[in-house]
């Protein structure tokens, strides 16, 4: 009978679907089948799987490995885009091409219309604009007004800054795009994200053995379903070998005799480290048994996205490892 590593319900009382240790958005392929339930699966990627595609270096490491990802969508739902010309600041979002930044009003009262196609927008908002007519200005003197604008901004030097009150607008020249800033939508806390990860692999690495541990298996579990920060277990960013971004994830589970350490990795050079108590009993019993190492001291896991490839790896007390895998 199935039973599901977090709500510890069973079938036929609910059902079961494919559970990513790294998110499927990253191209993960270490799967969990029918030991997470569909409603666990889902509350997980709601609150807090998707909080990674909030940090930047995601998005930046896959665009440089031109790994497959719906470019727009992922930028417009996980982050305020914001443009940057001298002065002025707007608003914009992603499209397949690229930014767009549509016109829009600036402190001062004035409307920014961005280049470069800014003739046809600037003409529509104009002859939109009910305050214009509410001003008296027929739609006659409106376009003479529009024409002169743009006649002056044509010659105006780059970095000129055209201010024409009488239509409520102004245009900078500029010569080059935006400057672009993305600001996530949220703190992009991948806390709750590394330690599902972690139990999720030290279930896979260790399955009962390490569902029976008070110390360790019990508080990330109440930390992953609750959010509760739990004593002695802290999730930090650290450094890798990796100097840039290459199309590796990575999962290391490290028992000692005083604490346990648990490191996540996306793209080789994005990491995070969990550290949490020792284990209260020897986990990794089996593994040794059945691999003839029982100086073992950790079980490790990489996926190399360019090859579709994945092996498991022994970590041994002397700092060697052993293939274990698959």
């Amino acid at each position: 009978m199935g039973l599901c590593i977090f709500c510890f319900r069973t079938n036929p009382e609910i059902t079961f679907s494919k559970e990513h240790l790294i998110p499927d958005s990253l191209g993960g392929q270490l799967i969990l089948n029918d030991w997470v339930c569909s409603k666990c699966n889902s509350r997980f990627g709601a609150e807090f799987d998707h909080e990674v595609l909030k940090n930047p270096e995601i998005v930046a490491a896959l665009e440089k490995l031109r790994l497959p990802h719906s470019r727009a969508q992922l930028i417009n739902q996980n982050f305020r885009i914001r443009g940057f010309a001298g002065e002025i600041e707007v608003k914009g979002r992603a499209t397949m091409n690229g930014f767009e930044f549509s016109p829009q009003p600036q402190p001062d009262g004035s409307i920014v219309h961005p280049e470069p196609e800014y003739k046809e927008p600037l003409l529509k908002s104009i002859l939109r604009d009910q305050r214009l007519y509410d001003a008296g200005l027929t739609t006659d003197q409106i376009m003479e007004e529009y024409e002169r604008l743009v006649e002056t901004y044509e010659k105006a030097a780059v970095g000129e800054k055209i201010a024409w009150p009488t239509l409520g607008r102004t245009l900078v020249k500029r010569s080059e795009a935006f400057k672009i800033k993305l600001e996530p939508k949220g703190p992009g806390d991948v806390s709750r994200l590394v330690a599902k990860i972690g139990y999720e692999f030290g279930f896979l690495t260790c399955y009962r053995e390490f569902l029976s541990s008070e110390r360790v298996a019990k508080p990330l579990h109440s930390f992953i379903m609750n959010g509760e920060k739990q004593p002695g277990f802290h999730v930090l960013r650290i450094s890798t070998d990796f100097s840039d971004y290459v199309p590796v994830h990575f999962i290391s589970f490290q028992v000692y005799e005083h604490v346990t350490r648990i490191v996540v990795g996306f793209f080789g050079s994005i990491a995070y480290t969990l550290i949490a108590p020792a284990f209260e009993h020897k986990v990794l019993g089996k593994i040794a048994e059945q691999y003839d190492c029982p100086d073992i001291i950790g079980v490790g896991y990489q996926q190399d996205l360019s090859r579709a490839m994945v092996s498991f790896w022994a970590l041994l007390a002397d700092n060697s490892i052993k293939y274990i895998g698959p």
